[in-house]
């Protein structure tokens, strides 16, 4: 006799995919765990002030006023000594962790989402037909078992890499991460400043870039990328102290951080028998900027409807991968379309040298939304502008794979059965064009 999971859902990973994916299920009325190795009160302070769009807002279900938040008004690209570039339009507000972190305790509790703090997620109950729940290490609880286990882990993808045997895609290419290091410090004298400086350039930031805005007219937060997998040197607080000379940066440090960001298009499948990606830790955010809270929302929206609908229609204790195949079907078919041809400009631009990324930063229009799809469309475009005998070979084969890229997830595959001949085209796509336009490509880890 098959043993009785004790949930119907458990998510390991209590960020912005998880918790809303947990309070989402939990208002359907589904019996949802979601485990986390912080405090409850804890849970999204690693967000600690994170930029968004005031639809976001509404999205998450914060009542808060737009106009008492602080306000970032314009994006200026910078090169590595400081000279603008580019200046975009832009309206972003500034979230405090702290109130956000109030804000998902209370909607988990109203959802009646089993919440086990302090406990860390270790090993997959891994059996023949499938995912079976998780154990875990913690004073309260040493194991659950559910009809699907959730990875909401983030970057790290604690549970996805236990399926490398048997996952097509468990494990990500090291060149498809940055390590990112951020500062806060409060500075000498008060300056209202109402952009975010984004500075790009192989002495700053190689492979990625550097920022930093206001979150106060007093407090500002820093942080520089670097790209992993392709040799480069991280001398973090070299480059910091770079950055802070060319912006005549002075002031009190208040806190740092350092982590990992997965900056690519979502991997090619979220779902295996019992198991489901949502979040980092399915590559869902946005692979120009790294990230992103908006792309963790839509995600956990579809995966809740999807796997409403699985938990409705299986009648096996282990929830197959084909009731799961939906969620598949309808992300990467939309939101991972448009990321994919994102990744193709954000590989295409790693590849540039100095002046030539310079030229191509320097045609981004004024008005640019962060919507995925707008930013795909432009990327299209954008890529004739740089049609220049220099680097024409270079730019045509990166034009000429996002069109493919795009007739591709444009054919998602609908059955599990003809996934893994379109993973193979996918992966053979992705790494053509990193072999086309880079110098050197480091193997998977």
């Amino acid at each position: 006799m098959a043993l009785k999971p004790d949930l119907d859902v458990v998510i390991t990973g209590a960020g912005p995919a998880g918790a809303l994916l947990a309070s989402y299920l939990g208002q359907e009325g589904f019996d949802i765990g979601l485990i986390d190795v912080a405090r409850k009160e804890d849970f999204w302070n690693q967000l600690k002030h994170t930029l968004v769009e005031p639809k976001t807002l509404k999205l998450l279900g914060l009542d808060i006023n737009e106009e008492e938040l602080y306000n970032i008004k314009e994006i200026s690209i910078k090169d590595a000594k400081g000279k603008e570039l580019s200046v975009i339009e832009t309206n972003l507000v500034i979230l405090d962790g702290l109130d956000l972190s109030k804000h998902i305790v209370n909607l988990l509790e109203d959802s009646n989402v089993r919440v086990i703090d302090k406990h860390l997620a270790m090993k997959l109950d891994i059996s023949s037909n499938g995912v079976f729940g998780v154990g875990l290490r913690g004073k309260r609880v040493n194991k659950l078992t559910a009809r699907i286990t959730v990875d909401a882990t983030g970057a790290q993808a604690t549970l996805r890499k236990q399926l490398r045997n048997l996952y097509e895609d468990a494990i990500i290419d090291e060149d498809d991460l940055v390590y990112t290091y951020v500062e806060e410090f409060l500075r000498q004298k008060e300056i209202s400043d109402n952009r975010l400086h984004v500075f790009i350039g192989s002495d700053i930031a190689p492979g990625a870039y550097a920022w930093y805005h206001s979150i106060s007219d007093r407090l500002v937060r820093l942080g520089i990328g670097i790209q992993l997998g392709r040799g480069f040197e991280l001398r973090l607080q070299e480059r910091t102290k770079l950055l802070k000379g060319i912006l005549f940066l002075e002031g009190k440090n208040v806190s740092t951080e350092a982590r990992y960001l997965v900056t690519r298009r979502p991997l090619t499948s979220l779902v295996y028998s019992g198991f489901v990606l949502v979040g980092q830790s399915a590559g869902q955010g946005n692979p120009i900027v790294g990230g992103g809270i908006a792309g963790c929302i839509n995600a956990a929206i579809i995966a809740a409807k999807n796997i409403r609908k699985a938990l409705e229609t299986a009648r096996e204790e282990i929830v197959p991968i084909e009731d799961l195949w939906p969620y598949n079907v309808e992300y990467l078919s939309s939101y991972g379309k448009y990321s994919a041809i994102l990744d193709v400009i954000r590989i295409f631009a790693q590849g540039m040298g100095d002046a030539e990324l310079y030229t191509f930063t320097s045609k981004i229009p004024k008005k640019l939304s962060m919507d995925l799809g707008h930013l795909a469309e432009l990327s299209f475009s954008n890529l004739d502008f740089v049609l220049r005998p220099r680097f024409f070979w270079k730019a045509f084969d990166a034009f000429r794979l996002a069109e493919r890229v795009d007739a591709l997830y444009g054919n998602y595959p609908r059955t599990p059965e003809e996934f893994k001949e379109w993973h193979h085209r996918e992966v053979s796509l992705f790494n053509e064009l990193k072999n086309k336009v880079w110098a050197k490509k480091k193997e998977i880890y």
